[in-house]
């Protein structure tokens, strides 16, 4: 995959700003098969904190993360898993 970042972060004590574009004008993505360690969370994890009470989801992020991403895929990009192949 060839990637192509052009991105901007501000951070201050309450906000992270994150703009910008993610080009990727070109890439081959093959799967054959997950590997052993490719699991899904199970839906009954809870995230604790140092002192071991569970940590609310939004207060996790100290500050207020705010993002505007564009993600531009190019022309050569093909995907090819589990008998799937095609363009993306």
């Amino acid at each position: 995959i060839k990637v192509e970042p052009d991105m901007t972060i501000d951070v201050t004590p309450q906000l992270a700003k994150i703009e910008g574009d993610i080009n990727l004008p070109w890439g081959r993505i093959v799967v054959e098969e997950l590997p052993p360690s490719a699991v899904g969370v199970s839906s009954d994890t809870v995230i604790l904190d140092k002192n071991l009470q569970p940590v609310d989801d939004v207060a996790a992020m100290p500050f207020d993360v705010e993002t505007n991403i564009n993600i531009k895929i190019g022309d050569d990009f093909q995907l090819a898993a589990f008998g799937l192949k095609g363009g993306l």
